[in-house]
């Protein structure tokens, strides 16, 4: 995250009243975007200390979830501890922040010294392949704020940190899906435009992308893969075929991989977050429903692949790649 980009900047006139830099320690950046401040802050306490993210909000699960799923992929971790504030330490924080909030809990998170994707004009064909792992990481979070693979909006690439080589997903979380919503058919096509090649899905028709931003277009619904190629085409200097290439082989690692989970894998999960969140899942919904989310699209992902195994869609997926894919480390 990055007090200096377009999405989050510094608000000089806010709470934490330590924009100035002759004043001392502890400075506290407190961040907005164009709806006005935001419940974050940067938590600077001394000049030896690495900053950290300070987080206010309902739902520490469903973000400590995400991120520890997100590391299942290879993801980097980014540490993270939930806080109340009206524990003792918790007021204290809220005396360095400055924050007029109510007691309620926050994540503090370690702060990532990366440079935002949509700034970058560049990319490797490692950075690429992540980002495929990521839109099929995200897809199954349901979290569609960063790229456009099953929602139709322009996708926010300042959530995607580029640190050398690796790509680093910030601000994640998981989203239950509504009842009757169109999530599961999307994320079915995600999952056969993949799996296909693009040739299930085939190309229809761009679409004028929402975001007035850019005037280049986004895919139609039906396309999901090559929604992003069109998106990440105005920064990564490959030709698309390349582009999508190589999103797909890291879309298609992502998903072989998450195939391969099995019972203990969600436990390990469950785990994981628990220890984390260290005693406060009371504060909010059940690691237990988010589970039983991805194990649905677990399921899915199942149906989806023995479907088209049994129409031929798989020929392009080489059985020697699936199985280094499916193997662990």
């Amino acid at each position: 995250m990055d007090a200096t980009s377009p999405e989050h900047h510094q608000v000089k006139d806010s709470a934490a009243g330590h924009s100035h830099p002759d004043q001392k320690y502890p400075i506290a950046y407190h961040f907005a975007d164009h709806n006005g401040p935001k419940c974050v802050w940067r938590l600077e306490r001394d000049e030896h200390t690495p900053p950290v993210i300070i987080k206010a909000g309902h739902n520490p699960v469903g973000e400590v979830l995400a991120y520890s799923f997100l590391e299942k992929f290879g993801f980097q971790r980014i540490f993270q501890k939930v806080i109340l504030f009206s524990s003792d330490e918790g007021r204290a924080l809220r005396q360095d922040i400055g924050s007029p909030l109510p007691p309620r809990t926050c994540i503090a998170t370690t702060f990532i010294d990366g440079t935002p994707l949509d700034e970058l004009h560049g990319g490797t064909d490692t950075e690429v392949q992540q980002l495929g792992e990521l839109t099929v990481a995200d897809a199954l979070l349901n979290n569609t704020d960063r790229l456009p693979a099953i929602t139709n909006n322009f996708g926010n690439l300042a959530n995607i940190l580029i640190d050398g080589t690796r790509v680093i997903p910030i601000d994640s979380h998981v989203t239950l899906p509504h009842p009757g919503s169109m999530y599961h058919d999307c994320l079915s096509r995600l999952f056969e435009d993949i799996l296909s090649h693009g040739e299930l899905c085939g190309h229809t028709p761009g679409m004028p992308a929402k975001s007035p931003r850019s005037q280049h277009t986004l895919g139609h619904l039906s396309h999901p893969m090559q929604r992003v190629v069109a998106r990440l085409s105005t920064i990564v200097p490959l030709d698309e075929t390349t582009l999508g290439n190589t999103l797909r082989l890291g879309a298609r690692l992502a998903m072989f991989k998450f195939l391969s989970w099995k019972q203990a894998d969600f436990d390990e999960l469950r785990l994981t977050v628990c220890a984390r969140l260290a005693g406060h899942e009371s504060t909010c919904e059940s690691v237990d429903a988010y589970l039983q989310h991805l194990s649905a699209c677990h399921n899915q992902l199942q149906q989806v692949r023995d479907r088209l195994q049994l129409r031929g869609y798989l020929q392009r997926v080489s059985t020697a790649e699936i199985v280094s894919i499916a193997s662990p480390a």
